[in-house]
């Protein structure tokens, strides 16, 4: 993850995480406030059987096996607390959330969440 400059080693006008690092601080001076946010990340789970009507249940949480936990250490280890894993309402469907954080880290989380 980094910014992306201009020639002269200046923020690019439009570089995304410089965007929000003005969003942010404009945010605080204004408001007084920090973001505190975090991410909820859904994606579909092809190593499982489908299995309609099964959604939200204990048996699309046991059909997953192991994935989950291997997964979760996989965020660990990439630097991220997760915070939960479970099955989601689609035919596979998973979602992930990591611990909230501050600032700019939100949006990186997102992103090392994603890759």
């Amino acid at each position: 993850l980094a910014d992306i400059m201009t020639l002269d080693g200046k923020p690019w006008e439009c570089c995304p995480r410089d965007f929000l690092r003005r969003a942010l601080a404009a945010l605080e001076s204004e408001a007084g406030l920090t973001l505190m946010a975090a991410f909820e990340q859904e994606f579909v789970y092809t190593g499982v059987e489908d299995r309609p009507g099964a959604t939200y249940a204990l048996d699309a949480w046991r059909r997953q096996g192991d994935f989950g936990e291997a997964y979760t250490a996989a965020l660990r280890m990439a630097g991220l607390k997760p915070d939960s894993f479970l099955p989601e309402y689609g035919a596979r469907q998973y979602e992930v959330t990591i611990h909230p954080s501050r600032g700019l880290r939100v949006a990186d989380e997102a992103v090392i969440q994603r890759e």
